[in-house]
């Protein structure tokens, strides 16, 4: 297993890719939490993990298994948090790995 963090919108997988593993929840989907990003983003710090297989047979890229869409929070009276994207603002249910 290989596991990345992303920290920039552009490098994150495809928004196919994204769905594929939204599970047909609304509130996990790249059109509902890509929006949520860039609405709400700029004032915290991507932390998206990636997931992928190191054992995909034949492929030239490993298989991707799950996305965890996390951002950092920086504040003086908490410190230092990391919730899921949807978190905190707006009504996201079903916030979590995907």
């Amino acid at each position: 297993m290989n596991i990345t963090c992303v920290t920039k919108i552009e490098d994150l997988p495809s928004a196919a890719e994204w769905n594929r593993l939204a599970g047909g929840s609304p509130f996990r989907s790249w059109e509902w939490l890509g929006s949520w990003w860039e609405t709400y983003g700029s004032d915290y710090q991507m932390a998206v993990l990636l997931i992928y297989s190191s054992e995909a047979a034949a492929a030239s890229e490993d298989e991707l298994l799950a996305i965890a869409p996390f951002y950092l929070e920086r504040s003086k009276a908490r410190g230092q948090v990391i919730s899921f994207f949807g978190d905190g603002k707006v009504c996201s249910d079903y916030v979590g790995v995907l």
